[in-house]
């Protein structure tokens, strides 16, 4: 198969809208990273890890976020 030169971007680019006043930036970035690393993981039994695991690269993108100010 072949894209005939187009490049595409390795990660979907999409707009991410409140899904509500209660949910905080951080929420919506460990709610995208949290599927990535179940994928990524050899066992889902492991939730509270995972959750653990998806506050923790929200907080690292918030933080790469206050940088690039």
């Amino acid at each position: 198969m072949t894209n005939y030169g187009v490049k595409t971007p390795t990660l979907p680019m999409f707009h991410v809208a409140p899904v509500s006043e209660y949910v905080t930036l951080r929420d919506q970035f460990a709610m995208a990273a949290l599927p990535a690393l179940i994928a990524d993981s050899d066992s889902v039994a492991y939730p509270i890890g995972h959750a653990k695991m998806a506050y923790e690269y929200a907080d690292a993108m918030l933080a790469a976020r206050e940088e690039k100010k």
